[in-house]
């Protein structure tokens, strides 16, 4: 069995970026191919390792900072504007507890 993954070199030890699925004390050989540069931010370490699981779309870059265009906004607010604001189910929850 063959897999690729993103791993990050900390302190003298290779951490995986994803969970392994490998039995215990199982034996690997790695070859090593540096993909990023150390002076990225544990941010830009994440992100690549979520668009490398396939867990992160990456159409998203050319977007403005605000992912929400105005279109969007009213569409949300038409779907949640019918009820009591968020905080009120959130205390309503808090309330419950014993």
């Amino acid at each position: 069995m063959s897999q690729t993954i993103q791993a990050v070199y900390t302190q003298g030890v290779l951490r995986p970026l994803v969970p392994l699925d490998l039995p215990e004390n199982s034996a690997v050989e790695i070859t090593l191919q540096i993909t990023a540069s150390p002076e990225l931010t544990m941010n830009e370490r994440v992100r690549q390792a979520l668009l490398t699981a396939g867990l992160l779309a990456d159409d998203f870059d050319d977007l403005a900072d605000d992912p929400l265009n105005p279109q969007r906004r009213s569409e949300l607010a038409r779907i949640f504007a019918p009820g009591p604001p968020l905080g009120d189910y959130i205390n309503e929850d808090r309330e419950a507890r014993p």
